[in-house]
């Protein structure tokens, strides 16, 4: 669990960030992960860390600092198990799946980015009931890339499943209509 010290240090480069300072807020954050010493706080400042680069279109330095996550993670002997409650192992597994699938969309790889959400829905339904965003980012992400050709069907059925929050309806609306035009 970070200190107290280096929980402001977080919150003041998130603070940099939302400001519109984003490199200086990454740098902040690397230099946090280089300090911290616990392995669970440093893959929860990576996770940060990956999702900005991303947006930051810095996409090889993301996919580095990705597998650096993900070493981290295969440190932990213990195998991940979906629960009712949250569970640090399988929080962590969602977190490197999510980020991943995020990666590969940004890498243009959507065939892989589905079937890593795929992945996550199957593995981890009762976790990801514990993230409400990132359960409805990944199926609106999965119904969203999964309308293509011969998977229509697959989207549609995703799409009607979502509560979208109020800034998406449109999105999930034009994306349903889509599938459906698509599927007759």
């Amino acid at each position: 669990m970070l200190s107290q010290a280096e929980t402001q240090q977080f919150e003041k480069a998130y603070r940099e960030y939302e400001s519109g300072d984003r490199h200086k807020a990454v740098q902040e954050l690397r230099s946090l992960i280089e300090t911290s010493l616990d392995p669970t706080d440093q893959m929860g400042l990576l996770y940060h860390e990956v999702l900005w680069l991303m947006e930051l279109s810095a996409i090889s330095n993301a996919r580095d600092r990705l597998n650096e996550f993900r070493k981290l993670l295969e440190s932990f002997a213990d195998a991940p198990i979906d629960q009712d409650y949250l569970t640090p192992q399988a929080t962590r597994t969602v977190m490197a799946c999510f980020v991943e699938a995020k990666l590969l969309l940004a890498e243009g790889n959507r065939a892989e980015a589905v079937a890593s959400l795929d992945d996550i829905v199957s593995r981890f339904p009762k976790q990801l009931m514990n993230f409400p965003e990132i359960h409805d980012h990944v199926q609106l992400t999965r119904g969203y890339f999964s309308g293509e050709p011969g998977q229509w069907k697959k989207a549609i059925t995703i799409l009607e499943s979502l509560s979208p929050a109020a800034e998406e309806t449109s999105f999930v609306s034009y994306s349903l209509g889509h599938s459906w035009d698509e599927h007759r």
